[in-house]
């Protein structure tokens, strides 16, 4: 069966309802679209596939839907399988990520105190003072609820130094230039604090008490916009 047959016969057990959007999606995905088809294409079978999804009810449709060997592989099912301390995940829970998501998520909102502990300690987020509580709610003001009330917590240091990470070479940072997506680059965890402590050593040379940072960061950027020029044959 050829693209054009399989695409048609899915479509078709879509309208018959013995598919709904998301299998008919992940069979087009695997049996019919590949990278190398222009793009509208999978543009059109999108919209095709997803003419009655109800985006007010469900959100957006999803684009990628993970099978189960990617979805036991990411970062939450790992929590799942070591999250515990609550009575109705205990007792509710199934062991497949996908069936234990909503639950999960229902968890998290009504008994925010041992979830997002649980969070902080998985993420590893080293706090200076750790908070007094997780949450404090504001049933009447949304606006003026706390979270993490006490904490003092360096940001930067947060970003750059994950307890997680036992391999300094690890990817810290994966893109892609726009012009060549399937080109993906890497920035190690030991390359990224590198290059933050040459930023961090610019900014104490240039700083002095008293001088607007602002005008420390336009300096910086006027000095690399500068040796980029000199630097790049392209530029005349």
């Amino acid at each position: 069966m050829d693209g054009n047959q399989a695409a048609t016969t899915v479509l078709r057990q879509l309208k018959a309802s013995s598919l709904d959007e998301k299998q008919a999606w992940q069979r087009l995905c695997k049996e019919v679209l590949h990278p190398g088809q222009p793009f509208e294409l999978h543009q059109q079978l999108f919209k095709a596939t997803y003419t009655s999804w109800p985006a007010e009810q469900k959100g957006p449709a999803p684009v990628w839907i993970p099978d189960s060997r990617q979805v036991q592989e990411t970062n939450v099912a790992r929590f799942m399988q070591t999250f515990q301390g609550d009575p109705l995940w205990d007792s509710q829970r199934t062991g497949n990520p996908t069936a234990d998501w909503l639950l999960l998520q229902q968890i998290s909102c009504r008994h925010p105190e041992v979830f997002w502990s649980a969070v902080l300690r998985e993420l590893g987020v080293g706090f200076h003072t750790p908070p007094d509580q997780m949450l404090i709610d504001n049933t009447d003001d949304p606006d003026k609820v706390q979270w993490l009330p006490g904490a003092r917590l360096n940001i930067a240091h947060c970003a750059l130094h994950c307890p997680k990470v036992l391999n300094p070479d690890s990817p810290a940072i994966v893109w892609a230039d726009e012009q060549a997506p399937t080109e993906l680059k890497y920035v190690s965890w030991a390359q990224l604090q590198q290059r933050s402590m040459h930023v961090a050593a610019c900014v104490a040379a240039q700083y002095q008490p008293g001088k607007p940072m602002i005008y420390v960061s336009t300096q910086l950027v006027l000095k690399c916009s500068h040796l980029t020029t000199l630097c790049n044959p392209a530029i005349n």
